[in-house]
């Protein structure tokens, strides 16, 4: 249980340092800080996204083709059961 509240703890102070960076570069730079927030955030966590893939195929090429489309198959069949679920 200690080591979950370290956890939360840490990602939390490294969460808020990030954002107070962001908002104090888009300050100095004059971007409102929402849009900072947006483009850089929302790119930060795109990247690793895109460059997992690619980092697998250099080591593991099958299986790195592999697991992209089983995520991508995942998620349309999930897409799917939601747009045709009967409630």
């Amino acid at each position: 249980m200690v080591s979950f509240g370290m956890s939360v703890f840490w990602i939390a102070v490294l969460s808020f340092g990030m954002v107070t960076l962001v908002a104090r570069a888009g300050c100095l730079i004059g971007i409102d800080s929402y849009t900072m927030g947006l483009i850089v955030i929302a790119v930060g966590t795109s990247i690793p996204v895109s460059i997992y893939p690619a980092t697998c195929m250099l080591h593991k090429p099958a299986s790195a083709i592999t697991q992209y489309q089983n995520k991508h198959v995942l998620l349309a069949e999930a897409q799917y059961r939601r747009q045709h679920s009967a409630f």
